[in-house]
C-alpha cells in the first residue's frame, strides 16, 4: 500500500532525466484557419475538463507522460524491422569498379 507512491516518484524522476522525446506542441498554429471538427473537439474536451477536472487533467497528463516511452518503443521496433529487412552491405559493394 505504501509502495505505490515511491515507485511513482522514482519513475517520474527517471523520466525527467531520460532521453525520451516528447511532443513539444511548437508547430501548432492557432492563427491559421482550422477545420470545424477541431473546434467541436476543443468544445467537447473543455466540457469534459469542466465536468471532471481532476480526473481529466490526471488522464491527460498520464497520456502525455506515457507518450515518450511508447513512441520510443514503437520507434525501436521500427528500427529493428528495418535492420532485419535491409541486408548488411558487403565488401564487394564498397569496392570501386573500373
Amino acid at each position: 500500500r505504501h509502495v505505490v507512491l515511491p515507485i511513482l516518484v522514482y519513475s517520474l524522476a527517471l523520466l525527467m532525466v531520460s532521453n525520451f522525446r516528447y511532443y513539444s506542441f511548437k508547430d501548432i498554429n492557432l492563427r491559421s484557419r482550422q477545420p470545424f471538427s477541431i473546434l467541436v473537439g476543443f468544445v467537447i474536451l473543455s466540457m469534459l475538463v469542466i465536468a471532471e477536472p481532476q480526473l481529466m487533467l490526471f488522464g491527460g497528463l498520464l497520456i502525455y507522460v506515457g507518450s515518450g516511452p511508447v513512441n520510443w518503443l514503437l520507434g525501436q521496433g521500427r528500427d529493428q524491422a528495418d535492420m532485419v529487412a535491409e541486408p548488411p552491405p558487403s565488401a564487394a559493394d564498397g569496392e570501386k569498379k573500373n
